[in-house]
């Protein structure tokens, strides 16, 4: 489903939390058989140790919803920016089916998927490279679980195995 991205060195995918992020960097990495990096690895917000990631020149699949307003610093020549978009009501229902730690109002992020798009809108056409997909496509990628399987699931899970990963090899 991704090997059109196998010529981009990193590829950092972004989008309103609870968008699919997660599991779109898991997909690309299995198709282009990298390293998958969770937001977690940068403390979601820290933007100098992305760049170090960024530059490491390990072409990692970066998860980096908070990263959208710095993608235009961040990314270097080569690197990919993949924005998921998806329905803005399923991302409610996404968050308030979620097992998060701390229970916080809609939305859990810096900016509201709307705010989210906007800033895409207004981006793209700057970044050395782009694309967008739809969360509703990712069904037919091989590794995706259909939302009555996942419901016992960790937010961050994305396999069976019932763990999450900070890093994970495809």
């Amino acid at each position: 489903m991704f090997k059109r991205y196998e010529k981009y060195q990193n590829i950092v995918v972004v989008g309103p939390h609870r968008s699919g992020t997660t599991f779109t960097a898991h997909a690309i990495a299995h198709d282009l058989n990298r390293v998958a990096v969770d937001e977690k690895v940068f403390k979601h917000s820290n933007m100098s140790i992305l760049s170090d990631l960024l530059s490491a020149g390990k072409n990692y699949i970066i998860q980096a919803p908070q990263a959208l307003p710095w993608l235009q610093i961040l990314l270097n020549p080569g690197d990919l920016a993949v924005y998921v978009e998806r329905d803005h009501e399923a991302i409610a229902e996404s968050y308030r089916r979620s097992k998060t730690q701390k229970r916080r109002k809609i939305p859990p992020a810096p900016f509201t998927p709307y705010q989210a798009f906007a800033m895409w809108c207004r981006t793209f056409i700057n970044l050395p490279a782009s694309d967008m997909i739809h969360y509703e496509d990712l069904v037919s990628h091989p590794l995706f679980i259909p939302k009555k399987d996942r419901r016992p699931w960790h937010y961050k899970q994305v396999d069976k195995t019932g763990t999450w990963y900070e890093k994970k090899k495809y």
